[in-house]
């Protein structure tokens, strides 16, 4: 399913032969996972079979935004950032995770900033 904009609002994915329905609005972050991407709503996460660049294109950038070759996270599920070494950020999440931003999308989290 997908926005006005064409950007998805909802993922569907399968566990034991279910399906289970994710909202976009739910997501706190996603991360690559062998050849699917986690994605993480508070406790929960769930598997979809999808490749990065594919998730990151569906995801509306407003919201989303990719600060490593293996995560993309929900802005506002962002708690705070913390500049370290050589261009890199740690990223803390609401919920308590820590990400660390790579070199490469450092651009993209010092635009948050600003």
């Amino acid at each position: 399913m997908t926005s006005a904009q064409g950007f998805a609002t909802r993922f569907v994915a399968r566990r034991a032969g279910k399906h289970y329905f994710v909202k976009v609005s739910d997501i706190d972050w996603a991360e690559a996972d062998g050849n699917y991407m986690r994605l993480q709503c508070g406790v929960s996460s769930h598997l979809i079979r999808e490749t990065m660049k594919s998730l990151e294109v569906r995801l509306d950038p407003i919201h989303f935004v990719r600060i490593h070759r293996s995560y993309i996270v929900a802005i506002d599920r962002i708690q705070s950032i913390e500049a370290r070494e050589q261009g890199e950020y740690s990223i803390t999440m609401v919920s308590g995770k820590q990400l660390v931003s790579s070199r490469g999308y450092s651009e993209r989290v010092r635009a948050l900033l600003s």
